[in-house]
Formats: C-alpha cells, sequence, structure tokens
C-alpha cells in the first residue's frame, strides 16, 4: 500500500505541484514571520552588545507617571546629580566614570536642508573620548568641542550627505543650533543604529542644547579596575550613591535595553503572525479540498485495494501517507521560501529606512514549527477524506456509477446557526463592555466565531447565491456551468471559503480605515476652528520660540499652546492634555454636557464622558492627579465634554502643568488669523516665521486631514500587501479545485465534445464556474468584513471614532478583483478541458 501510494503521488505530478504549493506557502509564511521576528530581536540585541560600561548608574524608577517625550509629552528626563558622578569616581574598585547625556529630540538637518527623521529615534548625546565609558567609535574627524561643533553617526552621515567640515543645523529641545560637522562615529560592536541617528557635542553643550543648561547626566557610567567583576564595582557603588539611584552592573543594562525593545515589537510580532495564521488557515482548506476530491476520483482504485484484501486501516493509513509526504516536502521547501520571504522583508524596511544589521536568525524552533504548521495542517485536512476513503466498499470496484455519498446539510446546518447565535452574543457583550480593551477583544472573538460560522453554513448558503450569480448566464452552456457549480455545495463552499476569509479580514480593515479617515476629518471640521495647525516630526515636543515666533506675524490673532503630560489618576497611569486657558476656546470647540469649558481658574480639570461614567465623577467632585515630578494636587471637575477627535480624558491649563514643573514644550500649536483676513495671505509670513526649525511643519486644515488620510492609507496598504499572500493561496485552491474538477468530468467533457460543444464554449462553461465560486466568496466574506469593521468603529467610539463609514468604492474594486481573479484562475483548467482528446475522454472509465 505504501508503494502504491508513492507511485500514486507521482503519477499526478501537477496535482502533487498545486498541493505542494499550498502547504509551501502556508509553512513558508510562518517560518518567514519567525526568521524576520528572530532577525529583527537579534539585530537590537546586538545593537545594545558591549554599548554599556562595567557599571551604570540611573535614576530611581518610581511609581510616578513619566514618559521619554517620543508620544508627544512634555516631561522633565529624570537626570542624575553631578555631585553623584564625583561619588562613584571616588568608590574602591572604579578605575574611571563620566556622565552621559542621552535624550531623545535632537534632529539631524541633512545637506540639502531636509530633516534626518529615518524611521527611528532622534538622540542627542554627550562625546566621552574614554571608550571604555562610551559606546561611540570615532571613525573620521575629531570630538567635537565648543557650541558650534557636532559629531553624527556614520549612517546619517551617508543619508544627509554630510561630512567631515560641512556646515549644518541641528533642532533641539532648547531650539535650532548652526554646528559643524567635526567628526563622525559609529554605534556599538556592530556599529548600525537600526533607523535611529545621534547627534553627539561636548558634555558642557549636550547639557546646554539638550538639558536646560542644568550641570547633571541622564545616567554614569563607570569601568571597574583590574581585577574587579562587573558584580563587585556594582555593589560598591551601590552602597556608596544610596537607594535613591538604579545600578546595574553593564550586562543587565544591556539586557533590560534589549529586554525593553521585545517587549515593543511584542504587537509587531503578534500581527505578523496572525496573518502568518490566516494563511495557513487558507491553506488548509485548499488542502483538504484536494484531498477530498482526490478520494473522489480515486473510489475504484481505492475498491479495488479493498477487493484485494486491503483493510480499511491500510486505505486510511494509504491516504494519510500521501498527506505526510506532501507536507513534509512542503515544509521543507516552505523553510526555503520563508528564508526568501525574510530577505524580502527586510529588504523592504531597508527602503524605507529601518536597516537592521547581521545576518537571518534560523533558530530550531522555527524549523520545528514549520514542520508542525506544513505536517500538520496537511495530516488535518486530510483526516476526514482519509476515513471517507476507507468507507469505500469492495463492490466499488465492479461499479461504474459508484460515488463517494455525503451526508446531508442538517447537521451543518444546526452547527453554524449555534455558532452565529454565540457569535451575536459575544458582539453584544463586546458593544456594551466598559473598557474599550475589553470591547475589543469580544468583537474580534464575535468575528472569528462568524467566520467559523459562516463557513459551516457556506454549502447552504450557497446554493440560492449561486443560483442570483449565475442568472445572468442564460445560454445552455451559461446554465450548465452554474448546474456543476451547486452539483457539489460543500466543494464549492470549500473552494470559496478560503477568498472569503481574506477578503473579509480586507473588508473589515478598509472599513475601520475610512472610518477612521472620516473621525478625523468630521472632528476637525467641528472642534478645530484654527487656521493653521503646527506640529512637530514624529509629533516630538518644539521649542517655546516656535508658538513665540507665530505670535510675532502680523495678522496673527491667536496662537493657542497644547502641550500633552504623563499623569497617574483615579489609580492607573496615562496622559492629558495641557492647553492655553485664555485662548484655548478661540480655536476648538469643545461638546460639553455638564459644566463649562473654562479652565482659567488654577485648578481647574474637564475629564470626558467615559471618564465620569466609569469613575462615577461629576462636575464639582475633585480628582487628584500625580505628574511626572512626583507631586500630587487635587484638581475640581468644572465642565465634562464628550470626547471627538484629539480631545479625550482629561484637561488642565498650561498654567496648572508649569506649576508641577513640567517643562514649557509645545506638541501641537493652533494658529488663527485675524477676522476679515484671508489665511492664504498670512501662509507666506507663517512659514517664513518657522522655516529656521525644518522639523517643524505648518498645515491648514485640508493639508493636516491629507496627512491623516495618507498614513491611513500607508498602514492600510502594508496589510493589503500581507493578505495578499492569503490570497494568493485562495486563488491557487480555485485553481486546483477546477483542475481536479475537470479530471473528475472527462467523460462528461468528452461526451460534451461529442455532441458538437467546441473549445472556446467549454472554456467558456469552465469560466463562468470560476467566476461565479469566486464571487460568491468575495460578497460573503466582504459583506462580513465590513459588518464587524464597522462595529469594531461603535467599540472605538470613546477614543474620538464617532464616524462609521462603508468603503463603498474599495468593495466594488475588491468585487471586481476578485471576478477578474476568478476569471484568470480558470485559464489553465479550462485549457486543459479544451485539450482533451475527444474518444480518450469518453473511453475513461
Amino acid at each position: 500500500m505504501g508503494k502504491a501510494s508513492l507511485r500514486n503521488l507521482l503519477a499526478h505530478k501537477g496535482r502533487l505541484a498545486l498541493s505542494l504549493l499550498a502547504v509551501v506557502l502556508s509553512a513558508g509564511f510562518v517560518a518567514g514571520t519567525l526568521i524576520f521576528t528572530d532577525t529583527l530581536q537579534s539585530s537590537f540585541e546586538d545593537l545594545f552588545a558591549g554599548t554599556s560600561s562595567d557599571v551604570v548608574v540611573s535614576p530611581a524608577e518610581t511609581d510616578a507617571p513619566g514618559s521619554n517625550g517620543q508620544d508627544g509629552s512634555t516631561v522633565a528626563t529624570p537626570t542624575v546629580p553631578a555631585a553623584t558622578l564625583e561619588t562613584v569616581r571616588s568608590t574602591e574598585g572604579i578605575a574611571a566614570a563620566s556622565g552621559d547625556v542621552f535624550v531623545d529630540g535632537a534632529t539631524i538637518i541633512g545637506s540639502d536642508g531636509e530633516a534626518l527623521l529615518g524611521n527611528g529615534p532622534t538622540f542627542g548625546a554627550n562625546w566621552e573620548p574614554d571608550e571604555r565609558l562610551s559606546a561611540l567609535t570615532m571613525v573620521e574627524g575629531a570630538a567635537p568641542v565648543g557650541p558650534g561643533q557636532m559629531a553624527i553617526d556614520k549612517k546619517a552621515a551617508e543619508d544627509g550627505v554630510l561630512g567631515i567640515g560641512d556646515r549644518t543645523s541641528v533642532v533641539t529641545p532648547t531650539g535650532v543650533k548652526d554646528v559643524t560637522v567635526v567628526g563622525i562615529f559609529t554605534f556599538g560592536v556592530n556599529g548600525s543604529l537600526n533607523g535611529a541617528t545621534i547627534a553627539a557635542f561636548e558634555t558642557p553643550v549636550a547639557q546646554e542644547f539638550l538639558l536646560d543648561g542644568s550641570p547633571v547626566f541622564t545616567s554614569i557610567s563607570a569601568a571597574a579596575a583590574s581585577g574587579v567583576t562587573q558584580e563587585q564595582a556594582a555593589a560598591n557603588v551601590e552602597a556608596a550613591v544610596g537607594p535613591d539611584f538604579k545600578v546595574q552592573t553593564g550586562t543587565e543594562a544591556e539586557d533590560e535595553a534589549a529586554a525593553d525593545i521585545k517587549s515593543s515589537l511584542a504587537f509587531f510580532n503578534y500581527f505578523l503572525l496572525a496573518f502568518a495564521f490566516v494563511s495557513v488557515l487558507v491553506g488548509l482548506f485548499l488542502i483538504f479540498n484536494t484531498f477530498a476530491m482526490i478520494v473522489a476520483q480515486r473510489t475504484r482504485e481505492l475498491a479495488l485495494f479493498r477487493a484485494l484484501g486491503a483493510s480499511r486501516a491500510q486505505v486510511r493509513r494509504s491516504v494519510l501517507l500521501e498527506a505526510l509526504v506532501v507536507g513534509l516536502v512542503g515544509a521543507l521547501i516552505g523553510i526555503l521560501a520563508g528564508l526568501a520571504l525574510a530577505a524580502a522583508l527586510r529588504s523592504l524596511f531597508g527602503f524605507i529606512g529601518l536597516e537592521f544589521s547581521g545576518t537571518l536568525v534560523v533558530q530550531p524552533r522555527t524549523v520545528i514549527v514549520a514542520l508542525v504548521v506544513g505536517l500538520g495542517a496537511t495530516l488535518v485536512a486530510s483526516w476526514l477524506p482519509a476515513r471517507r476513503a476507507a468507507r469505500v466498499a469492495p463492490v466499488a470496484a465492479l461499479r461504474d456509477d459508484m460515488v463517494v455519498t455525503t451526508k446531508g446539510l442538517r447537521r451543518r446546518g444546526i452547527g453554524g446557526v449555534v455558532a452565529a447565535l454565540i457569535s451575536a452574543l459575544t458582539l453584544a457583550a463586546g458593544l456594551t463592555a466598559e473598557k474599550v480593551g475589553t470591547g475589543i477583544s469580544l468583537v474580534g472573538l464575535s468575528f472569528v466565531l462568524a467566520v467559523v460560522a459562516l463557513i459551516v453554513l457556506a454549502p447552504l448558503i450557497a446554493g440560492p447565491v449561486v443560483r442570483v450569480l449565475g442568472s445572468p448566464f442564460r445560454g445552455t452552456f451559461g446554465r450548465i456551468a452554474v448546474a456543476n457549480t451547486l452539483r457539489n455545495r460543500r466543494r464549492t463552499a470549500l473552494t470559496a471559503a478560503a477568498l472569503m476569509i481574506g477578503l473579509a479580514l480586507v473588508g473589515a480593515f478598509s472599513t475601520l480605515a475610512i472610518s477612521f479617515g472620516d473621525s478625523v476629518d468630521a472632528a476637525v471640521d467641528s472642534t478645530v476652528e484654527a487656521d493653521f495647525i503646527v506640529t512637530n516630526a514624529n509629533f516630538l515636543p518644539m521649542p517655546t520660540e516656535v508658538g513665540d515666533n507665530l505670535s510675532a506675524v502680523e495678522d496673527m490673532a491667536t496662537v493657542s499652546r497644547i502641550r500633552f503630560a504623563p499623569v497617574a489618576s483615579f489609580g492607573q497611569n496615562g496622559n492629558l492634555t495641557g492647553v492655553d486657558a485664555a485662548t484655548i476656546n478661540d480655536v476648538t470647540t469643545l461638546s460639553m454636557t455638564a459644566g463649562s469649558a473654562d479652565l482659567t481658574t488654577p485648578g481647574s480639570l474637564l475629564i470626558d464622558t467615559t471618564i465620569a461614567t466609569n469613575q462615577g465623577v461629576g462636575v464639582g467632585d475633585t480628582v487628584e492627579l500625580t505628574f511626572a515630578s512626583g507631586e500630587t494636587k487635587p484638581f475640581v471637575v468644572t465642565g465634562v465634554y464628550s470626547p471627538e477627535g484629539f480631545f479625550s480624558g482629561l484637561i488642565i491649563s498650561n498654567d496648572d502643568l508649569n506649576a508641577v514643573g513640567t517643562p514649557p514644550l509645545d506638541t501641537v500649536i493652533y494658529a488663527k488669523v485675524s477676522d476679515g483676513v484671508d489665511a492664504a495671505s498670512v501662509r507666506p509670513a507663517v512659514d517664513a516665521s518657522v522655516a529656521n526649525n525644518p522639523t517643524v511643519q505648518v498645515q491648514d486644515l485640508t493639508e493636516f486631514k491629507d496627512t491623516f488620510r495618507e498614513q491611513i492609507n500607508g498602514l492600510l496598504y502594508g496589510i493589503y500587501l500581507l493578505l495578499a499572500l492569503a490570497l494568493l493561496i485562495a486563488v491557487l485552491g480555485i485553481v486546483n479545485t477546477l483542475a481536479l474538477s475537470v479530471v473528475e468530468r472527462t467523460r462528461e467533457i468528452g461526451l460534451l465534445r461529442a455532441i458538437g460543444t467546441s473549445r472556446r464554449q467549454l472554456r467558456r462553461m469552465i469560466r463562468i464556474e470560476s467566476l461565479v465560486t469566486s464571487v460568491f466568496g468575495a460578497i460573503v466574506g466582504l459583506l462580513l468584513g465590513v459588518f464587524f469593521g464597522q462595529m469594531l468603529v461603535r467599540t472605538l467610539a470613546d477614543l474620538g471614532l464617532g464616524v462609521v463609514s462603508t468603503p463603498w468604492l474599495n468593495l466594488v474594486v475588491f468585487l471586481v478583483i476578485a471576478a477578474i481573479v476568478g476569471v484568470l484562475a480558470a485559464a489553465w483548467p479550462a485549457w486543459r478541458a479544451s485539450r482533451m482528446d475527444v474518444l480518450q475522454a469518453i473511453a475513461t472509465e
């Protein structure tokens, strides 16, 4: 039986190739995802390797909220006083020590005047010449001296076309500085920064540019004396500096930095693995369909085995052996395909500016998972066909009309309805959940259950839907094509299921994206009354001079500054918004449900309706807020508003933020011209006022909305690219089903040709079958996806997504693409059917 199974595989090379390709794509996407994420993590681990000295002293961690400013919040950078550096230097077992300045927000300007933003942080640092204490290694030029000199990393020099002696600028939290490039360095062991940039200055200059001139450091690096271990040196330093500081060995500091990166990459990894799962699921349908059809076509062959004495177990093992071979070979090839996919992803990220160092990482776990996926998916998909094959009676070998019977659809209908009801209950729970995170999770689970229900019910739905879709094809061969599609509704449903799943996700993401874009447009139109919106690159805080320069523009009536700061309230950390109490109501409109939007009285607080409902707080109540400085102050709720657009959560005045030690750095500035003045006529003067700061962007409301649209579309196109693989597998499923269907109907095709059917008519008939199947899967999938996309938007309403939109144009485009895919998928099976020898086809048993 084993030999017969292997010979059967080799005898049908086309069928084998299509089955292998499904496994290769499924296992390959999983392997490629794991290889890419492992390479990404390894790259960042290598990034931090060798970057820390023997001992690192940094500010102690506290329960107070904090931020490094990358989210647009303005918070004082935690620092270590200069006196602590002297304490570390005098500690036993320490050979040398230096103070470090390392702050995000120093953007280098290239030779073309454009900011080198890249796809990572823009760090500013101090230059430390002692290599034992610094991660920077000078490769060209000299160390920077004085406020007019700067050293930059090698990649920044290449991207900005900057060399030794070139004059340029650097944008820091304290303003724009004109400098000369005097040195070029590399970072760490491998020299890569994975998309980040570093501008280095002499230590006093770094303190002036990055820390407002305070004689403090962000950390202290120390080198152990000869014969003293890192652990011994760290213990001595910890005893010397006391509990107010965190003391780590260099290894611990590097491991912590790598762990933070892994944590931040976790969502990205899960995101990729989710698409890998979709590809595996879609491949599962293809493999199942393939083996189900193979078993149906081999009825007589399997019956002959039974007539010759083969047991049911032997027949079952025969089919599973074929599946095992296909799964094993496909998984092995899939691992190689995964390497190619990971390399392509790395090249794609490199193209957009995020380059990863090192070679591709293939861990044993990746090989094992890919093998399990390839083998597991194939064996699972072939189990039911194998059981069905074992039930073939020996007498079938003596009958021409014997086919494998299938059960009715009653049980399937009951199971599908039960799954649909559970999905509906889960959806209702998600829509009424108090917490947004819980609601999203429940809606996502409901979507998965709905997909399961739809797959189970698809054979029941296929009948009426296919009849409607096939009604335009009124000719004889059109009716035959529709009848062939309905002949085996299970097969049609399985063939369409793969396309259905992919397009359901496409529909959901499209709906979410267009709703988000429309919500932004609506929020800007309804809440913003300014003429211009000013922001900084990467949403980093801006120096106050930007707002000062805007205020000096002729015919500028109002300049209102918006800040974000971390805060602890109601037992959890978050962010709040700071506004200019005197001007905010001139440039924005909040939808108040209680109280007033007036924040001119110190200690006033606005909360949104979500907080008011969840926390049971209203106008007149007192709320304790804890700031990054550790200071806790009471605030009185003076108003409750509906969250919309960029306003949600807690809002206080900028004066109150200043009072708790928050640096006066603006994140967003709203500017409004005088009444009766055309904003377009003032635009040149506005642009000129910020021209000395290349990272600052001035936009009118239309430009601002368009920018958000472009960002949303960019993300959406990336998702479509990942889903394309799942859709490719779905296309292969249609090709495979049609190809096997042609083999199954060889005699029927021969008879049609014998009674006068032309090759062209035959090809048209098969194309119609494919077209109807594809459009069926596309319509059902898109409708499901759009519905759940809208439900997800409703769940996110508390975050400001107030507009639920339907992407009608996208739906039409996707439907047309599905139809084209259906026609193209039928090309090879139709050509093969039309080239059959008529007499041989009729004689086929």
